[in-house]
């Protein structure tokens, strides 16, 4: 059945972002790794639309195909809440649909908007290394992204005397971009949004629950019943957050990791199989990790989009015939381990903690997923100890 005028859909541009995303709006709220069939639409339903690491012009045709199948509804576009990609392009296409109210905030992890400049715990975006591995640098400002089109700045007191309002009456072709530092901020954009239908929400997670907020107290997910099952941890993220995580597992004695060998700038896919075999024949847990993605060797330049793709292949292949669960820790990474399996579908089970979900695919393996630089330090030990049925 074609979704209803009060249904909503959410265009994600990774599929971190896109289980991020679904798990705001409850258990069973399935994540579309294509677009659906219209006899598949549900109430609610998020889809990967895969364009993070696509060219403007491919991100755009792209985010208006997956527009043009949902019928109707209202629609939120979800972004890196570090703007990386092709933000601009996903901007345009929201533009054809409605007025864009823009905000990457994201107060879990210390990144606000204020006076138009995207902080990181406090620092400007362009005075981090988020961007490290992006082909450009960082903008200074948020509207610096948006040469082309015209911008508003939307201020925080604004959000809090009602003057945002006002604006939203007024002005129908231009992009607001709106300040927020905190929870409350991101849920007065989220009434904004609510009350005004030719708005099209494009931001964080975090804006997303300030418009459709969950459960005040969200039970965390059900376990997976009967024994435990082996645990393969794919850690597709060069994020300095993700190498202290990976190093606070490692302490556990019953994980072995497999660092993923190079042969020039290509993954050596051979070597990678035949050392992920014999780890995890001998401990219950392997975590795969990318040491070598900060450093290649000397002369070389690693593809990122190609070592997702091959990693996925190997990681894919290893679990194809066994019951492993997964744990997979970046969008790009992610969204080629399960390309390789052939998952078309997710349905959310719950989040373990802020960013990290747990979802099963058609055949009932468990799969978490995770941004790469979310989580506290303990983030993979709390899935790990999820997995296994005592959590932390």
């Amino acid at each position: 059945m074609a979704p209803q005028p009060g249904s909503l859909s959410v265009l994600a541009d990774d599929l971190s972002g896109a289980v991020e995303s679904a798990a705001l709006l409850g258990p069973g709220t399935p994540v579309h790794l294509d677009p659906p069939a219209r006899a598949d639409h549900a109430p609610q339903q998020v889809l990967d639309t895969d364009t993070r690491r696509l060219d403007p012009s491919a991100a755009a045709d792209r985010l208006e195909r997956a527009w043009a199948s949902l019928g109707p509804g209202r629609v939120f576009v979800k972004i890196d809440s570090l703007l990386r990609g092709p933000v601009p392009a996903l901007v345009s296409v929201a533009a054809r649909h409605g007025t864009v109210l823009l905000c990457p905030a994201l107060p879990t992890e210390g990144r606000a908007v204020v006076d138009g400049v995207l902080l990181c715990s406090g620092r400007p975006l362009a005075a981090t290394t988020a961007w490290q591995l992006e082909p450009t640098p960082p903008p200074a400002t948020v509207a610096e992204l948006f040469p082309d089109h015209p911008v508003q700045h939307v201020p925080t007191a604004a959000l809090r005397d009602g003057g945002l309002a006002e604006t939203v009456r007024s002005t129908r072709d231009r992009v607001l971009v709106c300040d927020a530092s905190t929870p409350a901020d991101l849920a007065a954009l989220g009434r904004v949004l609510d009350e005004h239908p030719h708005l099209v929400g494009v931001g964080s997670a975090q804006l997303l629950a300030g418009w459709r907020p969950p459960p005040r107290a969200a039970p965390a997910p059900d376990r997976p019943a009967g024994p435990t099952r082996p645990v393969l941890v794919l850690v597709g993220s060069a994020s300095a957050e993700a190498r202290e995580q990976t190093r606070q597992l490692l302490r556990r004695p019953d994980v072995a990791e497999v660092p993923a060998p190079l042969r020039g700038a290509r993954l050596d896919a051979t070597r990678l199989a035949a050392e992920l075999a014999r780890a995890r024949g001998r401990a219950a847990t392997t975590v795969l990790t990318l040491p070598a993605l900060a450093d290649p060797a000397p002369g070389t330049s690693l593809d990122p989009d190609r070592l997702a793709a091959d990693l996925g292949a190997v990681v894919a292949e290893a679990v194809r015939d066994r019951p492993d669960d997964l744990v997979l820790i970046g969008g790009t990474t992610a969204r080629a381990t399960l390309g390789a399996l052939g998952v078309d579908l997710l349905r959310v089970r719950g989040g373990i903690h802020p960013g990290a979900v747990a979802t099963t695919d058609r055949s009932g393996r468990v799969v978490v997923t995770r941004p790469g630089s979310h989580g506290p330090p303990t983030s993979l030990l709390d899935i790990l100890d999820w997995l296994e049925g005592h959590p932390r």
